[in-house]
């Protein structure tokens, strides 16, 4: 469902040539929509780049710790599940 939302978002630039800024806290909405990401940390950029490379081959601090505080979409696979 939040992709069919999203999809206009991730379709406009490549119809027309549309540049535009885009804020979420949500990283796999920015890894969908986004070409470039910047990261910032009291109000400046610390980390930044292709989105591939700024949040999947990033070896930031910045990058790092919002990635780890990700949830896991898979609740077998969740650190907070307790094991049996």
């Amino acid at each position: 469902m939040q992709a069919q939302g999203l999809d206009p978002f991730h379709d406009l630039p490549q119809c027309f040539g549309l540049t535009g800024l885009f804020i979420s806290h949500e990283l796999g909405v920015i890894r969908y929509i986004c070409d470039h990401v910047a990261l910032p940390h009291a109000g400046q950029t610390v980390e930044g780049g292709p989105t591939a490379i700024a949040l999947d081959a990033s070896t930031g601090d910045r990058a790092r710790m919002l990635l780890a505080a990700l949830a896991e979409p898979d609740p077998d696979l969740s650190p907070c599940r307790a094991a049996s």
